[in-house]
């Protein structure tokens, strides 16, 4: 049996440390934009609640004032 030349297998080695970094990096930008897209959701979804509530309390106060 030989023993492998460490020399050789570095470049090996560093390629695969290469994708593993960006694996890792891909996997945290997709994290933060996962995260950003839940937050701007939340937004939404609590500006469109508020504007319906705000719709109806006008328009209650409007029929009011109509009769």
């Amino acid at each position: 049996m030989t023993k492998p030349n460490l020399n050789e297998d570095q470049p090996e080695i560093a390629t695969g440390m290469d994708t593993q970094i960006q694996a890792t990096t891909t996997s945290i930008s997709e994290r933060w934009t996962e995260l950003i897209s839940a937050v701007l959701l939340a937004v939404v979804a609590i500006a469109t609640a508020w504007n319906g509530f705000q719709s109806a309390q006008w328009g209650g106060v409007q029929s009011i004032k109509f009769g």
